[in-house]
């Protein structure tokens, strides 16, 4: 029986010059290839990369990415559109539309999709809205996080968004909390479906903690929090650093593994050395993927302080992997962390911070326990769930039968 096919639009999935961007995005989109004949787009920013504008290397990255190119084995398609950083937000949508247009009615007249799921709801949603009008596609939107917590309320998105999730046929969230804040902002109920992140239980697992230390040459034997992401503003590990501070002033032994990369890189590690704790903090740069089950295996709690988040996959790696996590009570985080399994804070407070990684330390935690609090969360029941939403509004075909499933659309 031929599956159905799907056009499946992103920013947020590898490439050949970030190839750690959107991973879970990819994770995903190898699981919906049981379910469908996938076809990739991934829109990013063009700007020049000459003269003194070569400086913003994030969007001159952007634009060595080929227009089309192959990330294990999956065929995607990259166009480009004009944006200026900071300047272009209010247009960002229609400048991105006006960029896909041409290639997604190429790839329509060649594919003929029956449905097209976009994820990040400003711009790729909004932009992708306008095109799947133009082709006559159903589309399925999905929000990731940010793009429904915060750009909901920005003057310069909002009422894009609002357009959006009226015209929309259906949408998916990663998390409760994320539909809710729809609704409050008017989204019909009725087309809103709640699907988490899955995480891979084959590769994030307990693992021998000591094997793990030596395999990463790390030789400290003190306790070891990791943080696993982006240095930026939005992630506030400087709140992180300046809790460590407290807690080895006091006498606490503990020591932080930061790993990842971003613009506050400098600022940071200048804060872990005025604060007298660099040789507590470490930075350990980018990783490859492949060894983020290593250092979680290597670690004893995990950390993420962030202002504001979607639905991480990092926590629920590390949770998987019998980890005790420390996080911020924000975006879809409470949805999976408990007192089973860790404890939540205001990201706001460093002292409610440097409270509860005291009541983490304090606590006998049973790793087998918590690493089973996400065994239910799979990439194949992801990908099984967005299955049945995408079939219940998709075209129908000669040869495929949609599963029986309620219509999400009002």
């Amino acid at each position: 029986m031929p599956k159905l096919k799907l056009l499946f639009v992103t920013n947020a999935f590898p490439t050949p010059v970030e190839p750690r961007r959107g991973i879970f995005t990819y994770q995903l989109v190898k699981h919906l290839e049981d379910h469908f004949d996938m076809t990739v787009v991934c829109p990013l920013p063009w700007f020049p990369a000459t003269g003194g504008l070569s400086r913003i290397k994030k969007y001159q990255n952007y634009s060595l990415v080929p227009p089309s190119y192959a990330f294990n084995g999956i065929t995607v398609f990259s166009p480009k559109y004009p944006l200026i950083p900071r300047f272009s937000e209010s247009l960002h949508a229609s400048l991105m539309y006006f960029g896909i247009a041409r290639c997604l009615k190429r790839l329509h007249s060649r594919n003929h999709f029956q449905a097209v799921n976009s994820h990040w709801l400003y711009p790729d949603s909004a932009a992708v809205e306008r095109a799947a009008h133009d082709l006559g596609i159903p589309h399925i939107a999905t929000g990731m996080g940010c793009d429904v917590n915060h750009d909901i309320y920005d003057p310069a998105k909002r009422s894009s968004l609002l357009a959006l999730l009226k015209s929309v046929m259906a949408v998916t969230v990663k998390a409760e909390s994320l539909k809710q804040v729809l609704i409050n902002n008017g989204a019909n109920p009725a087309k809103i479906s709640v699907i988490p992140n899955g995480v891979d239980t084959t590769k994030f697992r307990i693992l021998d903690q000591g094997q793990c230390r030596t395999n990463l040459g790390l030789t400290g034997r003190n306790p070891l929090i990791l943080y696993v992401g982006r240095l930026s503003e939005e992630k506030n590990v400087a709140t992180l650093i300046r809790a460590i501070a407290q807690l080895v002033s006091s006498g606490e032994i503990i020591d932080l593994a930061v790993v990842g990369s971003g613009p506050l890189d400098n600022e940071l590690t200048r804060l872990s050395n005025e604060l007298g704790v660099n040789g507590n903090v470490r930075f350990y740069g980018d990783v490859d993927h492949e060894t983020i089950s290593t250092w979680m295996g290597a670690a004893d709690y995990f950390c993420l302080p962030s202002f504001r988040e979607g639905c991480p996959n990092v926590v629920l790696e590390a949770l998987a992997c019998g980890k005790p996590v420390i996080a911020s009570r924000v975006g879809a985080i409470p949805d999976f962390v408990s007192a089973s399994n860790g404890i939540l804070f205001n990201p706001e407070n460093l002292t409610d911070v440097v409270t509860s990684i005291t009541s983490a330390l304090a606590t006998d935690w049973d790793p087998l326990a918590i690493s089973r609090t996400v065994q239910d969360l799979s990439w194949d029941a992801t990908a099984a769930n967005y299955a049945r939403v995408i079939h219940a509004v998709a075209k129908p075909s000669a040869g495929i039968s949609p599963p029986l499933v309620v219509d999400p659309t009002p």
